[in-house]
């Protein structure tokens, strides 16, 4: 089962409801497999800024043909 989640997604954005009902962007994370355990590396975080996984999903992006955030550069 966690090679089918691994497999169907990349990116996991968690969000965070605030007063009126409306969301922010909490947490940025690539999800990360090694062998059957799946874990989210950080990207960013409100609290702590761009983290250690942003040059992956420069990467990721790039191969995609997305342009690529200045932040994860």
């Amino acid at each position: 089962m966690v090679s089918l989640g691994a497999s169907a997604l990349d990116l996991v954005v968690q969000l965070r409801r605030v007063r009126g009902g409306g969301r922010i962007v909490e947490e940025i994370g690539l999800l990360d497999r090694a062998g059957e355990e799946l874990r989210v590396v950080p990207v960013w975080s409100v609290r702590g800024g761009v983290a250690g996984a942003a040059p992956r999903l420069a990467g990721l992006l790039a191969a995609r043909g997305v342009a690529v955030p200045r932040l994860l550069i």
